[in-house]
């Protein structure tokens, strides 16, 4: 058996793979940022997105410091919700800040098409409205 050669047959692929544990699937940002090493052709945020989307691990790009106590709530959140939620960093780069807007639109376009319109702005909106623990 040979491994597919071009980055549509990898994602047939991907795709048709079931799971019943999310933590058997590597994560997204690592799945998209190794393709992108490995394969900087396609170092484009849509075809990133859509490989996280087939992979059935979708994520958000955040920028930000270090994850403070609340923002680690929010990944937690997000987690329990299947979404993994990376903050990248703070420095900026026009190059990833492209990388990163087309890659949250496909990915907010897919989860919307999946989940229902606006589905990640009600979930952010709800997570707003949880309590902090004290």
């Amino acid at each position: 058996m040979r491994t597919p050669a071009t980055f549509d047959e990898r994602l047939s692929c991907v795709r048709l793979t079931e799971f019943d544990d999310l933590r058997a699937r590597v994560p997204c940002t690592e799945l998209a940022f190794v393709e992108a090493m490995q394969h900087p052709e396609i170092h484009d945020g849509v075809a990133m997105a859509t490989l996280c989307m087939a992979n059935k691990t979708p994520a958000i790009l955040v920028p930000g410091l270090p994850p403070s106590p609340q923002q680690l709530r929010r990944v937690d959140q997000y987690a329990q919700h299947g979404i993994e939620w990376a903050i990248t960093g703070d420095v900026y780069n026009h190059n990833f800040e492209t990388f990163r807007s087309t890659f949250n639109q496909t990915i907010t376009a897919a989860l919307d098409n999946e989940r229902g319109r606006g589905y990640l702005d009600r979930l952010s909106k709800r997570f707003d409205g949880e309590a902090l623990p004290e």
